[in-house]
């Protein structure tokens, strides 16, 4: 069972960084789409994964509020 946890204040790009990992993308094709560097798609998937407590991508989008995955799971 995953627990929901409380997240700091969130910026629109992490938001749409984490709805891209919930929607199965890997770091090159968010990079793509977001028009920013691989690198900096990293730097922000690592800044998720620590506020949310996680050690993975799946675990971190289940948990983060308004995802497609942690809707799915209750967690809203």
């Amino acid at each position: 069972m995953v627990v929901p946890v409380a997240v700091p204040a969130e910026s629109r790009r992490e938001a749409e960084i984490v709805d891209l990992v919930a929607s199965g993308m890997n770091n090159h094709h968010i990079a793509s789409t977001c028009f920013i560097g691989e690198k900096m798609v990293k730097n922000y998937i690592n800044q998720l994964l620590a506020k949310l407590h996680s050690a993975s991508r799946p675990k971190a989008a289940v948990k983060w509020p308004g995802t497609a995955l942690s809707s799915a799971t209750g967690l809203r």
